[in-house]
């Protein structure tokens, strides 16, 4: 790597067999021009291909650099910002996407960005993830037309960002505040309360009234005795164990004691939380699943797990008897939603899980999508996923 005004100096080099195809490097301050950020703030890198590279006086028998120079930014200095949701929005499921905005300084381009949407307990109920685009204002979507798409209910955006360097660090935000998600046919009469304690009122169809003291995602328990329950679907699911409850990322202190008489207002639900929460991978007996609407998805192949993002860290090590808890769902379709996929000179969106015609640039640019982004695949990817609607 070079650096300098005029004329090129040597700031970093290493050798990397050609096989390997690419190098993570790991660059200090003090292997800078003078020891700092401050000296030079343009640099270029350089390839020299090499029969010997045990040797540094071997000749190159080809060379190529950077076509532009990029700088070297201090990642003390970066941040990340929610813009919105931040608070008192409201969502509909079924209108296409949440988009996400967000704020991002020295933080590098293409550094992958991961959005969470949280449960008031602080539990992730989905994720969707997009590299930096550019230094200031970026954008992400969410998927908000899902079938298995979360309960309605009051919800927070958390985004982060793996800042890379000798030690991994991350810059997170999240929401300032609320913001809720209903379903088409809801229209909420009064303005949702941060505070979980308050019962709220939601007018549904405008006949019918239901009183809800705690929205779906809380944990409550009956004063004075034992076991806690989570709202979902505004039914009480037992937590059976205290793993599930912190496989669940829950804490003690979000547990809400509630007088018997508010606790009667909820059907029970006897099944339980599963052992693990939506969106997790589980690893089992040399396979990987993704659950999925507390459903097991077998992830049949590497190419399907990379191209969904996910990472092999992120997997939790199961028995087989957590894996029996589970129904089977479908093997994991080969692309999220969100993508962008090209067969031949056509173009298609993954909505819903479901392949729709992109049938114009005006289409293309509605979606607010890139080029960069398409996915060249085979016809037969296509046939895996039911087909839609065409985007006009």
């Amino acid at each position: 790597m070079g650096g300098g005004s005029g004329s090129t100096m040597s700031v970093f080099e290493t050798f990397v067999p050609a096989e390997f195809g690419s190098s993570d490097w790991v660059i200090q301050k003090n292997q800078l021009l003078g020891g700092d950020l401050s000296f030079s703030k343009k640099y270029r890198i350089r390839i020299d291909g090499l029969n010997d590279y045990s040797s540094s006086e071997a000749e190159p028998i080809t060379r190529d650099w950077s076509d532009n120079y990029f700088s070297i930014g201090d990642s003390s200095n970066s941040s990340i910002t929610v813009l919105s949701p931040n608070g008192g929005e409201t969502y509909v499921i079924g209108t296409g996407y949440l988009y996400i905005k967000y704020n991002v300084s020295n933080i590098p381009i293409g550094t992958e960005i991961t959005a969470y949407l949280k449960y008031p307990t602080g539990n992730v109920t989905r994720t969707s993830f997009k590299p930096v685009e550019s230094d200031g204002v970026n954008t992400l979507l969410m998927n908000m037309e899902l079938a298995s798409f979360e309960e309605p209910g009051q919800y927070k955006i958390e985004v982060c960002a793996e800042v890379k360097g000798i030690n991994k660090t991350y810059r997170c935000d999240t929401s300032d505040n609320y913001f809720s998600i209903i379903e088409s046919n809801e229209k909420p009469s009064v303005r949702l309360p941060s505070n979980l304690s308050d019962q709220y009122t939601l007018k549904i169809n405008e006949k019918k009234i239901i009183d809800i003291p705690y929205s779906d995602g809380s944990l409550v328990k009956v004063k004075g005795k034992n076991g806690v329950y989570f709202v979902k679907n505004e039914k009480l699911k037992p937590i059976d164990s205290f793993k599930i409850f912190k496989n669940y990322g829950f804490k003690t202190k979000d547990i809400i004691s509630v007088d018997s008489n508010e606790m009667a207002k909820y059907e029970i639900d006897n099944e339980g939380l599963l052992p693990y929460s939506d969106g997790t991978l589980l690893r089992s007996a040399g396979k990987i699943y993704f659950v999925n609407d507390e459903k097991l998805r077998y992830i049949s192949s590497f190419k399907i797990f990379r191209a969904h993002n996910f990472k092999f860290k992120n997997t939790i090590k199961v028995d087989s008897n957590v894996i029996n808890e589970y129904e089977e769902g479908e093997d994991l379709l080969p692309y999220p939603n969100g993508a962008l996929l090209k067969v031949a000179n056509r173009l298609y969106f993954i909505q819903d899980y479901e392949i729709r015609y992109i049938a114009s640039i005006k289409a293309l640019k509605s979606l607010k999508l890139k080029r960069k982004n398409i996915i060249v695949v085979s016809p037969k990817i296509l046939d895996k996923y039911e087909e839609g609607e065409p985007i006009r």
